[in-house]
Formats: C-alpha cells, sequence, structure tokens
C-alpha cells in the first residue's frame, strides 16, 4: 500500500479537480456534449461557466470519495487538506472570474452530496449538470449519457486510487485505546524506514501529469499488496521516462529492511 502524508493526499487531489476542469478539458468536454462555449456574445461567461461546474461536481466527486475509502478520522483530515489546497489553487482564480462563485459553491453542494447517495447518482448527477449549463436532459439524451459514463468512471477511479493509500499524519481518534496507540506507533516505525524515499519519490511526481501520477501511485500500491501482475500491465501505459523513475522507487524499497 503507498504511503502519502495528508498534505500530499490533499494536493494530489486538488490538482486532480483543477486538471479535470483546465480549459482544455472543459473545450473538449463542451464539443462533446454540445455546450456552445464560443458565442457571438458572452463567450468569456459561457467558458467560466463549465469551468466553474466542472471544479463544483468535482469537488463533491472527490469529497464522497474520500468519505467512501477512509475512516471517519482520515476522510475527515484528508477533506480538510484537499480544500485547503484548493481554495489556493483553484478557487481563488474562479472567484476573481466569477465574484458569485462562493455563493453558487455552497448551493451546489447542498445539491449534489444527496444524489451522490441516491440509486443511480451518476444518472442524477449528469442531469443536474446539465440543467446548470443550460442544457436540456431530455433532449440530450447521448450528452446525458457521456457524463453519466464520465462521473461513473471518476468516481471508481478516484475512490480505487485513495483505497490503495496508507494515508499518515492524521489526528488521532480520541477513542483509540493505549494499546491502539502501541499498535499505531510500531505501524509508524515500520513506514518510517522507508518515508524518506517515499518523500522523494512524491516530490519526483510533483510535476508529472495528474493522470500519470495516479497511475504511478497505483503501481506503486499493487506491488506493495503483492499484485505484481497488475502492477506490470498498468506501468506499461505510463510513459518509458516515467515508469523508469517508478521502478528506481520500488527498487529502493525493496532494498529497505
Amino acid at each position: 500500500m503507498a504511503v502519502i502524508t495528508v498534505d500530499q493526499c490533499g494536493d494530489l487531489l486538488a490538482t486532480f479537480v483543477g486538471n479535470s476542469a483546465s480549459a482544455d478539458k472543459a473545450k473538449e468536454l463542451a464539443k462533446t456534449i454540445g455546450y456552445n462555449d464560443s458565442p457571438l456574445f458572452g463567450a468569456r461567461k459561457k467558458r467560466a461557466t463549465l469551468v466553474s461546474e466542472l471544479v463544483m461536481i468535482h469537488t463533491a466527486l472527490v469529497i464522497f470519495s474520500a468519505n467512501q475509502s477512509f475512516n471517519q478520522t482520515t476522510a475527515k483530515a484528508v477533506i480538510d487538506s484537499f480544500l485547503s489546497c484548493a481554495r489556493k489553487s483553484v478557487f481563488t482564480h474562479l472567484k476573481k472570474e466569477m465574484p458569485s462563485f462562493p455563493a453558487l459553491y455552497e448551493n451546489r453542494m447542498r445539491e449534489y452530496f444527496p444524489i451522490f447517495h441516491q440509486d443511480r447518482a451518476p444518472l442524477g448527477l449528469s442531469f443536474a449538470l446539465m440543467k446548470h449549463l443550460g442544457l436540456d436532459p431530455l433532449k440530450n439524451l447521448q450528452s446525458q449519457l457521456t457524463l453519466t459514463e464520465l462521473i461513473t468512471s471518476k468516481t471508481k477511479q478516484t475512490i480505487d486510487v485513495l483505497k490503495g493509500l496508507n494515508v499518515i499524519g492524521q489526528p488521532t481518534p480520541p477513542e483509540l485505546s493505549e494499546t491502539g496507540k502501541n499498535q499505531n506507533s510500531k505501524i509508524d516505525s515500520e513506514i518510517n524506514a522507508f518515508m524518506g524515499s517515499m518523500e522523494r519519490f512524491m516530490a519526483q511526481t510533483d510535476e508529472w501529469p495528474e493522470e500519470i501520477k495516479i497511475k504511478a501511485l497505483t503501481v506503486v500500491s499493487m506491488v506493495l499488496d503483492g499484485k505484481g501482475k497488475e502492477a506490470k500491465e498498468m506501468l506499461t501505459t505510463i510513459p518509458r521516462k516515467y515508469a523508469l523513475i517508478v521502478l528506481n522507487h520500488l527498487n529502493q524499497l525493496r532494498r529497505q529492511p
């Protein structure tokens, strides 16, 4: 299982949200679902609307996924770190472009979270997102299907990645017994044996494309979980220059006691 600090996890998730709502990704999605982001008048506002909606639904997706992947204490620490990073790297820029973003964000979070816990949640979320983009879901069934598949895939991918992480550095639950604390101390000692290597590896991946970074962490997680065959298959999907760094990191972990 890959080891990562709370702050590193929060930064990774904030980067994921930022990349998922990048100008290129927004333009690509607009074309796919028939959203006109370049009208003769108001093109800047239309693009800002699309980017902000993508940021908000992916933020809700991340928070939901964290709650599904971790215990309550770890989930809270990860979510707090994620939101702190997102406010600095993503939300601030949107607020400059859209002064109404903070209020809009609060409204969307209140809307999306209940949907995430419903049956066929991706379908409900795609319906809500299309309405906020001014598209009629009933007249754009193919677009709604595309969004549903995208939300389903990203939610599963995010949960799978988070479940493969051992997040350290979060507060100790107050109900933890002395025995539990002693067990945690032993675990922490074992983790510290290769934390130096992991820290250097995370620093190396800091500027990597978000998709490749997630794959790299997944490969490390699979190897540590004894899933060598699956790790090898995923490693072949990572460009060679990145794959060599992942292999070097794994070799360092194997050499450690």
